[in-house]
Parts: C-alpha cells; structure tokens; sequence
C-alpha cells in the first residue's frame, strides 16, 4: 500500500446516511467504518489507494459515478449487503475486494469484476449456490467463501487457473 501521509480532511458531515467530506491534499487510505453510512454513491478521491467502509448499514453497493481509478482496495465489511451488484464497472486496478460477515445470499454479479482482482472475501454469508454466470478473474489467486450455507458448489465456469487458495468451510 502506497505511504498515505498527511492530510487534512474538513468540512466532514454524515446527515442521512451520506458522508461529505472536503480533503486538503491527496488522500490515499479513507477508513470510514462505524458510521451509519447507508448509501454510497460517489467518491471522487482520485488519488485513493484504500476504501474501508466496514461497520456501517450499507444494503446496497451501486455508486451512481465510477470509483476512482487508483483504488486498489476495497472492504465492505460488516454491513447488511444483501446483494452485490454494482451496475458501473469497478476500478481496473482493483486487487481485493472484501464483503465478509454481510446478508448475502447469491453472488452473481452481471458486470465483470476487475481483471486485476487477486483477492475475493466472501466469508460469513449466507451464500447457499456459488455459480457465477461471469467468469471470475483470471488474476483470482484466493477465494474465500467459508462460514457460509453452500449445499451447492458446481459452477459451470471454471475458476481461474492461477487460484492459489479457495476455502469452503
């Protein structure tokens, strides 16, 4: 993770579950866990390495502008996500992305996750059948679906040739 510096944030308020937020320099880690924020819909920190977003009441992930080009990491951990499905493309570039101990139920994205994604987290769901309609990364080198209500693993794409780790329970 590139060195974050210092940086001034101001003008921070959260009114309805939306954060707005004034940053006097470049900004490349944002942690805005345990906020009670509901909605996310855009981020325009262009030089932004980390978004952590963990702890908070998100249910839904869509942000209405694309998320800036540099983010490299992204954990949505501990929200009420039901269904990930972000209608604009995430970041290429994009190496993790966590969603662990949220409400989802079936992970089938219809955009195609960033070919540079090496990391997916998905433990402690309740994912009951993993088939993705999408095929995963080719750069996919662990998958972590453990701690959640498999019955059904077939998918019918196969996984990325280069998965190091994949873990079930």
């Amino acid at each position: 993770q590139p060195n974050s510096g210092i940086t001034t944030v101001t003008n921070f308020s959260l009114v309805g579950g939306r954060v707005k937020l004034s940053v006097s320099t470049s900004l490349i880690y944002l942690n805005l866990a345990s906020k009670n924020i509901t909605t996310v819909s855009v981020i325009s920190i262009n030089t932004m390495y980390t978004l952590r977003l963990d702890a908070n009441n998100i249910v839904n992930f869509n942000p209405t502008k694309s998320l800036p080009t540099s983010l490299g990491s992204i954990s949505l951990d501990r929200n009420q996500i039901v269904s990930f499905n972000p209608t604009i493309p995430l970041p290429e570039g994009l190496r993790s992305l966590s969603l662990t101990r949220n409400d989802i139920i079936e992970f089938n994205p219809t955009t195609a996750l960033p070919s540079t994604l090496e990391e997916l987290d998905l433990q402690a769901n309740n994912i009951s059948n993993f088939n993705p309609t999408i095929a995963l990364p080719s750069a996919l080198k662990n998958l972590n679906l453990a701690d959640n209500q498999i019955s059904v693993f077939n998918p019918t794409l196969p996984l990325p040739s280069g998965l190091e780790e994949l873990h079930l329970q």
